[in-house]
């Protein structure tokens, strides 16, 4: 949170967008398994600022929780 917080704060986007990005890398893979699977499973992937608030929210609720997923956030 403090490094994408400061990184808002200096102009410097990379601390900010690089977790959002491998959010996005990873909902894009699971989507794709899910197409070969069923292609009516497929759904619309969040935008990017839908992405970030996510992972602010997660953060600030469990700040110590090591685990990249966070469940029923």
């Amino acid at each position: 949170m403090a490094a994408r917080a400061a990184s808002r704060d200096s102009g410097i986007k990379a601390d900010k967008y690089l977790p959002v990005t491998w959010m996005q890398g990873n909902l894009s893979g699971a989507n794709l398994t899910r197409m070969y699977a069923d292609p009516e499973l497929t759904i619309a992937l969040p935008s990017s600022s839908k992405i970030s608030s996510w992972l602010d929210k997660a953060c600030k609720a469990a700040p110590q929780t090591p685990e990249f997923f966070l469940p029923n956030n």
